[in-house]
C-alpha cells in the first residue's frame, strides 16, 4: 500500500518533493522537475529515519496523518 507522508520543497529549486510509503519499512523521496521524475529509496528503513533524511534535504515540510 502506498501512502503519502509529506511534501516540501527544495530549498535551491522551490520543486516540490514527496515522501512516500510503499510498505513495511520502505520509503521513497520523489522530486520531479521539468517533467522528469527522480526518486531516492530507502529500503529497510523506520519512519523516523525517513523523515530525518527527508527534513534534511527539503524545506516547509507538510506532514500528513497515516490512515491505518
Amino acid at each position: 500500500m502506498t501512502a503519502l507522508i509529506a511534501k516540501g520543497r527544495e530549498p535551491r529549486t522551490r520543486k516540490v518533493a514527496y515522501l512516500w510509503r510503499n510498505g513495511n519499512y520502505m520509503y521513497e523521496i520523489e522530486r520531479t522537475a521539468g517533467g522528469i521524475t527522480r526518486s531516492t529509496f530507502l529500503n529497510d528503513t523506520s519512519y523516523e529515519d525517513a523523515m530525518r533524511a527527508f527534513r534534511m534535504a527539503i524545506d516547509e515540510v507538510t506532514v500528513y496523518k497515516i490512515a491505518v
